[in-house]
Parts: structure tokens; sequence; C-alpha cells
């Protein structure tokens, strides 16, 4: 019999929601009332079973049945729409890319900084973040450990403004949160799957006429310890008590000599109670876990939008207004940054980044002078400066909602002199150029608000909005 897509859903991949928020630490997802739903035009970022052949040979020259290897996350390269400083992922993604900011608040408005250099300058931001997805399958999954590993902004003439982000992640799971029978505050939190049907286990994807939730309950805890019992389904039997340190992942047992291991042993859920002192855990409480995630989100739950348009922009070349005719791209990039995948388990325990980032800045423009030209073949430097800004002016303040990437010191990746190609007809020059730290500090100025006289970074992004560092969980 078909399995129908639950919680009602259609499998509209147009109806999508998608949802994020920084979390406090490495492993332990950001809470559900915390996360915040952006919008977007998808991107893939999906979980992904691999298998591998066996190991052996038979007496007629067939094979096996494949063996079960990883589940990686594929894709990740997000496509977040329309340039928009009041899109809290975009924010997220300049943050999590660059590692570091400073932001300045005054009369509700926000003027962030972003760049490797504020790092040393401003405040440092290791934080990974919880994403949650649902392309109307009504089985969202959620990913721990997400990190931004590149961003890019296309500026094009006649098409939108777009903003992407590629994304790593770490483990994923598919729980609901958990509610509680009892009187207890302090939530534990779970992760791990039960869909491994060779094992037994397909809890998270039984039809929904099956219960096959998690029920943890607390039989008592000390300042450092809870025990604990668990069971799948209502109906089930309680295992054996089991011990979990507070602050630490623990795996969860359930058969009444608490020796099965819940999912099965690659993919053992585990919990997660966090630190706190005598009886923050309180006895027989029973922490009901839903197989399955629902997600609900209406139209008034997204961030007010502040779309920057295409035609908003301008561009400065080494402090003079130039058009770029075919327009400009900004691309990041770190290539030390992955999932880590690790012998043992079946999902990525986390994710990491190392080494140094590269910056890309792609210029389409009518030959009307040499200043490129001679810059490329003296190997000369330039600045640029790519501003987009709207016509709403943030809270009471005298600034426009608006991001600015302002690049001080570019020198030619490669290029070519211009020459006419066949038949003639080429007008425009195509430039790429690489972002390097500045000699001398760099000043960025708009008219009517403050300029900005210390750029000492390769690019840094100048970002106005009315979202606080709070908004997201820094």
């Amino acid at each position: 019999m078909p399995q129908a897509f639950f919680d009602s859903k259609a499998g509209d991949p147009a109806s999508l929601i998608r949802m994020f928020y920084a979390q406090t630490a490495d492993g332990i997802p950001a809470a559900d009332a915390s996360l915040i739903p952006y919008k977007s035009m998808g991107g893939k970022w999906t979980p992904s079973p691999k298998r591998i052949r066996r190991a052996a040979v038979l007496t007629r020259p067939m094979r096996d049945v494949d063996i079960r290897s990883k589940v990686t996350m594929e894709g990740g390269a997000l496509n977040l729409g329309d340039l928009d400083p009041g899109n809290h992922m975009q924010l997220a993604s300049l943050l999590s890319f660059h590692q570091g900011y400073a932001v300045a608040t005054a009369d509700g408005h926000s003027r962030w900084r972003i760049s490797q250099r504020q790092v040393e300058d401003g405040t440092q931001t290791l934080a990974k973040y919880t994403h949650i997805n649902d392309s109307d399958k009504g089985i969202p999954f959620r990913n721990t450990d997400c990190l931004c590993s590149g961003v890019s902004l296309a500026i094009l003439p006649g098409q939108n403004a777009l903003f992407r982000a590629n994304w790593l992640a770490g483990r994923h799971d598919f729980w609901g949160a958990p509610a509680v029978t009892g009187t207890g505050l302090v939530a534990p939190k779970l992760r791990g799957t039960t869909s491994d049907a060779a094992s037994g286990f397909t809890g998270n994807w039984a039809a929904d006429a099956t219960d096959k939730d998690v029920y943890i309950k607390v039989m008592s805890d000390d300042a450092t310890t809870v025990t604990f019992q668990a069971k799948e389904a209502s109906a089930g039997t309680y295992s054996a008590s089991q011990t979990a340190t507070k602050g630490a992942w623990a795996y969860v047992y359930t058969g009444t000599s608490a020796t099965i291991a819940l999912g099965g042993r690659a993919a053992q859920v585990e919990v997660y109670f966090p630190v706190g002192a005598n009886n923050s855990f309180v006895d027989n409480d029973v922490w009901v876990f839903p197989k399955r995630r629902v997600l609900s989100v209406a139209d008034t739950d997204y961030p007010t939008t502040r779309t920057v348009a295409e035609t908003q922009f301008r561009f400065l070349l080494d402090g003079t207004p130039v058009y770029c005719d075919g327009g400009v791209t900004i691309t990041e990039n770190v290539p030390g940054a992955s999932a880590r995948l690790v012998a043992g388990g079946e999902q990525a325990i986390g994710t990491d980044r190392f080494g140094q980032h590269d910056v890309t800045v792609t210029i389409n423009r009518r030959l009307v002078d040499l200043d490129l030209q001679k810059a490329l073949m003296t190997a000369d430097t330039v600045s640029l400066v790519a501003e987009g800004r709207n016509d709403v002016i943030v809270g009471t303040s005298t600034y426009y909602y608006g991001m600015a990437a302002v690049l001080p010191n570019l020198s030619f990746d490669d290029g070519e002199m211009h020459d006419a190609e066949d038949g003639a007809q080429n007008r425009d020059e195509v430039m790429t150029l690489r972002a390097a730290i500045p000699e001398a500090d760099f000043t960025f100025a708009t008219p009517g608000q403050a300029s900005i006289t210390d750029i000492s970074a390769d690019i840094e992004w100048i970002v106005d909005t009315n979202i606080v560092a709070a908004d997201i969980g820094l």
C-alpha cells in the first residue's frame, strides 16, 4: 500500500518551510521555541543513505546484498533569494562564514560590520546553527552543527540580486518537541533515528496510526547524573534503569534488561539531560518525543521583508562611480570546511573548517576606458564597493536598510587584454579579481551616514538592519 505523505501534506516542494537558530554549544540543538523561519528559493539539502559492496564472493558470480553505510547530507547550496537585510538567515550566513562582527545599535537600527578582521577588532563568533527543513512531505528533519562554507551575491542587470550560501551540517533527526507528563520544566533532548528496517526499527517512518514515539521516564537525579527508563510506543514496557551524565549524550536502550539499542547500533538514539542542580529533573516525569516533528508556519511568522533590488545598487571602482553592463558577482568560499564523517556510526558527528578562505569578484562592464586594462597589465590593484540600499528607513534612525560589500584591495586572478573576437562584436570586458588584505585602512562612506575609516579586511560586509545579535541567538 502506498505510503501517504505525513501530517496531511501534499508533497509540493514549493510549500517549503525552513527554520534556524544559533546553538549555545556544538552538538546541542537550539530550542524549538527559538527557531526562526526564513524565506528562500530552495536549494537541495537532504539526507542521503549510502551503501557499500559486500567484501565477499559466492560460489556463483552473484553479489550478496550491499551493506548500509553512511547517511550523508547532500546539497547545501541554498538560494536565499533576493538580497534582504531583514532576512535573518542571510545575516547568519555572513556571520558564520566570516566568524567576526561588530554591531552598533541605536534608534531601532543596527549597523553590522562583518569580516575576519572583526574577529580581532570586534567579537568572534564560532557559533554553529540548528536547521530544520520540510519540503511538504510531513517528516521534517533537523540538523545540528551547521556552518556556512561559502556565500555569493550576483548583481546582474534586469535580474534578482540573488544571495546564495553554501552550508554544511552534522547530525540529523526527525524527533518532535517533547511533551511532559509531570511537573518538570527542563526538557531532555533526543538525537539519532529509528529508521533502519533491516534492524527492525521503522519508528520515525511508521504510519500515523502506529505509536512509535519515544518515552523517557525520569527515575531520579542528583547533581551530576539522571537515572531513567525508556520505551518505544505507549503500550511498550519500560526498560531497566539506565544512567546518564548531565551535560553529556547517553545511548538509549530498550528491553527489560536495557540491552536493545534503540534505533539499531549504527543510528542509535541518544538522550541529553542539560546540566543542572539536584532535582532539576522531577522523579516519575515522563517525557514523550513524537516520532515526527510537526511544522506550522504562517505568513505572519516570517520577519518583515526588506528587499534590495538590483536597481538599487551602486558601484565604486577606486572611489569612482562605474556602470557594470553585465553586472558584478562576488563569491567567497573556504575549501577547508567539511562534515566530519568518522569510523563508527552512520552520521557525521559534526562540522569543521580550517585554512584560508578565497574571495573573488567578477566584473562585466562595457569597455569605455582603460582603467581595468591598465591595472591588469601593470599588476596594479583596485578597490570596489558594491552598495545596495532600499528606500525604507530603519527604525527612527537616518539609515536605510541595505548591504554593502567593501573590497579594498583587488588584484587580477587571471585575465587578458581585450581584443576583437570573431566578428568583432564584443564590447564588454570581463575581469576576475581576487581580494587580499589592504596595506592601509580603507574608508567606506555613504552620504548622510557615518563613515567607517578603518576597514582592514580583504572583504567587509556592512549591513544596516533592525536585527540585533540576540535575534539569531548570538
